[in-house]
């Protein structure tokens, strides 16, 4: 349903085929759970806070910069994850936007690995491992942030 769109869309901003054109649908449909998470990791934090810095003179872009957004990191973190794993994984766009094997990423390098007429498994198996890996890590490194980004709590 919104394939045709996204690819109509690309195609008339001249950039079907490229990276670009993959990333842009991602980064958009993101957005309603960005701004659903950050809502509420902001209105989390108390009011109190912004109004001791407003004392000290601190002006927005500082008070946003030093309290709001280190209280916020669990959030933006949370949501940098649930981007760029599906993105990563992405097949479906990504097979019917790039046609050049350059550009080719990794799921579709994988599928085309495994449709040659002679398939070896052991080079199928350590590109699947180079395609789960840092998936796996990324996850684990911001494991603690995660959980505290979709509860939207505030450490205090």
């Amino acid at each position: 349903m919104t394939l045709l769109p996204i690819v109509l869309l690309e195609s008339k901003l001249d950039i079907l085929g490229t990276h670009w054109g993959l990333i842009l649908p991602f980064v958009n449909g993101s957005a309603p759970l960005a701004i659903l998470l950050l809502t509420n990791a902001f209105r989390s934090v108390p009011g109190e806070l912004r109004e001791a810095a407003r004392m000290d003179g601190a002006g927005e872009l500082r008070i946003f910069s030093r309290i709001y957004l280190p209280l916020a990191r669990p959030a933006v973190i949370t949501i940098a994850l649930l981007t760029a794993i599906p993105t990563w994984n992405e097949y479906q766009l990504t097979r019917i936007s790039l046609n050049d094997p350059h550009t080719y990423t990794l799921p579709i390098a994988l599928q085309a690995m495994q449709s040659q007429s002679v398939v070896q498994y052991n080079s199928l198996m350590a590109a699947a491992l180079i395609m789960v890996v840092p998936v796996i890590v990324l996850f684990l490194c911001a494991q603690r942030y995660f959980v505290n980004g979709l509860m939207g709590a505030v450490k205090g």
